[in-house]
């Protein structure tokens, strides 16, 4: 089962953007989510990812490691993202360590371009 809820911005952020999160459930069981942010948005060490307003920024993914390698996260991140474009937002981000080879995987399953910041 696939469900999605809509929270306000980040408690404490700063973040003027809302926030939804998209998740399976297995049972009764959270499996896994996938954050997505409509606006500007904390990263790392104070820096922040500025979002346009046809974008969305998908900033955490995470699946419980028992139900890894079972195809979640990619039915998560097409569930979720097909969302988006309701809300306007046609374009996607996502930060990935270069070091993260399932983090970087899962988008191209899901047929997302992949590109590269410096």
């Amino acid at each position: 089962m696939f469900r999605t809820s809509r929270y306000s911005s980040l408690s404490g952020s700063g973040g003027s953007a809302a926030s939804s999160v998209a998740g399976n459930v297995a049972s009764v069981t959270v499996v896994g989510y996938v954050w997505f942010a409509f606006g500007d948005t904390p990263h790392v060490e104070g820096s922040w990812v500025r979002v346009e307003r046809s974008a969305r920024y998908l900033y955490k993914a995470f699946i419980r490691p028992g139900y890894r390698r079972r195809g979640f996260a990619p039915r998560m991140y097409a569930g979720a993202s097909a969302l988006c474009p309701r809300r306007g937002r046609v374009l996607g981000t996502l930060a990935v360590e270069a070091d993260n080879t399932a983090g970087l995987r899962t988008p191209r399953r899901v047929g997302w371009p992949l590109g590269r910041h410096r």
